[in-house]
């Protein structure tokens, strides 16, 4: 039975009196912090919204299947009170996997609220209240945590102050993101344990401003928490002079067999890497943090190189040299409806990446094809999609306007929708599954026991005819949702806007129509 979608919540999101009351604290939030970086104070669970109100430090849940009504439910909203509210200003809220509490998560703080209970016929927070308290805990009072790992290459290191870490910030060699992959099984050795019975861990992948990055264990158990010694840097092949540049910033592992690790540096490249056992013949060199008597560390294989379009490519002049240095960090968010996409935020705009490449490189690996040379080959037939979704820095001489807000709507009855909210919390919502998405299983009438008997020639040409049209009609840029600076007494000059539109137009000649004549030709000579 098919899922019936309803989107028209995606009109009234916008409207609701949620966004009402954050609407009245956009002045109060200028004044009260300087800061350009984007936040992202919104998530969803399911059908239930959530928002932070920065200026009243509560948070915000509505329910999205009640805007699908006949008459929908524009003031219904619950409000969760803080009874020690932080005192530090919240830029990110992170859910934890079994949906209970929320990491409240700022510069100068961190601290994790305890969703209330659910109850009730419609299994709302304490049965429905209007408002609720919430509590915070903090992380050092009363409670301490369990373990603590230190990210850097020596234990002295950690230990010493700000201020002594200065040298090694400047080198690169200083922590900046980490991100965990699927568990595992490992032996017992990398976790410090002896023994011979393999045990499951998750590997820990830890990200260096040099673009270095290292590889740990973490095995958590009822009864206690094994960390493994820090293990790389992890060779990168194939091999560059840069080791792939300098002032990385995000780091993301996608759960495939093997991992894919996504890289992502200040000047907006992206390295799809992909986690490769390590082989005996293998040329590495070991740190003071490796030791040669374990396992040897695995590699990361570069299988492409992407560069995101941070600020808009207008047409040669003035400004194509402001483009090129124009840098910010990039927070790299995975999706939780398909594990070959994942979104990018940053001070710029929002960025989709697809990489369609994942089924075909499953299969080489699974073929026993042991030649890493060949990689490079399979990574040459097809490049990931990268599709530009909001621009919220459309002139590279004018000041960006960060967003507030990135999520996905998982529920599918609701439609899959990637919704990002301005800095003056305007909503805007937008499909998702579109081109990018899982390959389907195969049907069971598709069985080559079933139906005519066909020529495999005749078969062949017909699927490469396929490929070959949408190989013609694949785009490799886009117009993306324009959002300019809230400072409406800065308005851009005509002749900046008649950039946009030549560029807006220049899109559409030679991604769209001109595309469309080509594919036409080639179907009518067919």
């Amino acid at each position: 039975m098919a899922v019936e979608c309803n989107d028209q919540w995606r009109n009234f999101l916008g409207k609701h009196e949620l966004f009402v009351k954050l609407r009245q604290n956009v002045e109060a939030e200028v004044l009260r912090s300087n800061r350009t970086l984007n936040k992202n104070l919104f998530f969803c669970l399911d059908d239930d919204f959530f928002a932070w109100d920065e200026k009243n430090s509560v948070l915000y849940t509505t329910s999205l299947r009640n805007l699908n009504t006949e008459n929908p439910e524009l003031s219904d909203f619950k409000t969760l009170l803080c009874i020690n509210p932080p005192l530090f200003e919240v830029d990110y809220l992170l859910v934890n996997p079994s949906q209970h509490y929320v990491a409240l998560i700022g510069a100068k703080g961190l601290t994790v609220l305890a969703l209330p209970k659910r109850w009730g016929k419609r299994s709302e927070f304490e049965g429905g209240k209007s408002k609720i308290n919430c509590k915070l805990y903090s992380l050092k009072d009363p409670h301490s945590p369990v373990r603590t790992l230190s990210l850097s290459q020596s234990e002295e290191q950690s230990m010493s102050n700000a201020r002594g870490s200065s040298y090694t910030a400047s080198l690169g060699e200083v922590a900046v993101a980490f991100d965990f992959g699927p568990l595992v099984e490992v032996s017992p050795v990398l976790l410090g344990q002896k023994g011979k019975a393999n045990l499951f861990a998750y590997p820990l992948y830890i990200l260096y401003e040099n673009g270095e990055t290292s590889l740990t264990y973490v095995s958590i158990s009822h009864s206690n928490v094994n960390i493994g010694r820090l293990q790389g840097p992890l060779p990168m092949y194939p091999p560059a002079e840069d080791n792939y540049g300098y002032y990385a910033c995000a780091i993301l592992c996608l759960s495939h067999v093997p991992n894919v690790l996504v890289i992502a540096t200040e000047s907006g490249l992206l390295y799809h890497c992909v986690v490769l056992e390590a082989e005996e013949d293998d040329d590495q060199t070991f740190t003071e943090s490796w030791d040669s008597k374990l396992e040897l560390v695995p590699s990361l294989y570069v299988f492409e190189c992407v560069t995101l379009e941070l600020a808009l490519k207008l047409a040669p002049g003035e400004d194509e040299q402001l483009e090129s240095d124009f840098t910010c960090p990039i927070k790299l968010h995975r999706d939780p409806l398909c594990n070959i996409r994942y979104h990018c935020t940053h001070e710029a705009g929002v960025h989709t990446v697809g990489l369609m490449w994942i089924s075909k490189l499953q299969k080489y690996i699974h073929s026993g094809d042991e030649d890493k040379d060949s990689l490079q080959e399979l990574a040459a037939e097809q490049k990931c999609i990268v599709e530009h979704i909001l621009c919220t820095k459309p002139l590279p001489c004018r000041q960006s306007s960060p967003i507030k807000g990135f999520l996905i709507v998982p529920d599918l009855s609701l439609g899959a929708t990637l919704v990002c909210v301005t800095s003056t919390y305007e909503c805007i919502p937008r499909p998702i599954l579109t081109v990018v998405r899982p390959s389907s299983p195969p049907l069971l009438c598709s069985e080559e026991d079933r139906g005519p008997v066909t020529s495999p020639l005749k078969a062949l040409a017909s699927d490469s005819f396929e490929k070959h049209i949408r190989n013609i009609l694949s785009r490799v840029s886009a117009n993306p949702v324009f959002i300019r600076s809230s400072d409406k007494d800065n308005a851009p000059p005509p002749q900046e806007c008649l950039q946009l539109l030549s560029r807006a137009t220049q899109v559409f000649r030679e991604e769209y129509i001109l595309k469309q004549d080509l594919a036409r030709e080639e179907i009518q000579r067919r």
